[in-house]
């Protein structure tokens, strides 16, 4: 049967008539040489030559483009890319990029290198607080709109497909902490725990919420945080992920709690209340067993 013509290589159109692609340098005798397409080998060749070059261009950019679609997850070629956005200095191409994203996104969700990409777009869209003056200026060629609730929504839809998606969580504990945009994520966490109480990781970020000071933790939150986990507890009692996060409360965070006896009303005192000490922690152990009053716990 006849075969049909054989696709041009990136390396023989026009466009890239002035450079010689750059081969990979394997040695004299390599003992196990990766056969790499023609496509892809040809493609690399001349992104080692651009580099040589030290091109900054549009056209290296759409080479990273190329590339990152037949591997997302080189780290070099990525990395290279930012350069390139950088000196091309225009938001519009990084304005592009979110686009550019969400397509690999489809491809392979769960890439390192997707989600660093994402993190230092964000970045340079929108400089943290204190180091405005430290970013480079970007030509306002677009009037294209993006915000941080947009990000936060986009995060959502994709915890909304996956709830335990760890490179979806990790960028949004980094963009709450960045932003201080922590108002909100008690109840975010709340919403998905309603809908799977033995989801580790909004069990998890819930805890990053508290522990890194961005939700003052007063006597009364933690009361009723420890309540919230108990109740998650109820029904599913051998639930690890809530376990932790009560343990994580009781023993990692700064706070003291009042003990009044266990179950059976030994409390130790003199039964008036008096003789009642704050107790270290760990003395009683399991606060469902040994009756912990939630009501003194500070």
């Amino acid at each position: 049967s006849a075969s049909g013509p054989t696709p041009r290589l990136l390396s023989e159109e026009p466009e890239w008539s002035d450079l010689t692609p750059i081969p990979q340098k394997e040695g004299v005798e390599p003992v196990v040489q990766i056969l790499y397409d023609k496509e892809y080998s040809d493609a690399m060749g001349l992104l080692r030559a651009v580099m040589l070059k030290g091109e900054l261009s549009a056209r290296a950019l759409h080479l990273t483009s190329l590339i990152i679609f037949m591997n997302s997850a080189h780290f070099t070629v990525w990395e290279f890319r930012r350069c390139v956005l950088g000196h091309l200095a225009s938001r519009a191409k990084w304005m592009h990029e979110l686009e550019f994203m969400q397509e690999i996104n489809h491809m392979n969700t769960k890439n390192y290198q997707l989600w660093n990409h994402r993190r230092a777009v964000i970045q340079m869209l929108f400089p943290q607080p204190g180091q405005e003056q430290q970013q480079p200026r970007l030509a306002m060629d677009t009037l294209e709109l993006y915000t941080l609730e947009d990000e936060f929504a986009y995060l959502a839809g994709v915890l909304a497909e996956d709830s335990k998606h760890y490179h979806c969580w990790a960028h949004r504990q980094w963009l709450v902490g960045a932003y201080e945009r922590w108002r909100g994520e008690m109840d975010f966490t709340t919403g998905l725990l309603q809908s799977d109480v033995y989801n580790n990781s909004a069990w998890n970020h819930r805890f990053f919420v508290l522990s890194s000071g961005g939700v003052p933790l007063n006597g009364a939150l933690f009361q009723h945080e420890v309540v919230f986990a108990l109740n998650g507890l109820e029904d599913h009692r051998e639930n690890e992920s809530a376990w932790s996060f009560l343990t994580g409360l009781l023993f990692k965070l700064p706070h003291s709690f009042e003990c009044h006896g266990d179950a059976n009303g030994d409390g130790g005192g003199d039964g008036d209340g008096d003789g009642d000490e704050m107790q270290p922690l760990g003395v009683y152990g399991d606060g469902i067993e040994h009756g912990i009053d939630v009501m003194h716990l500070s």
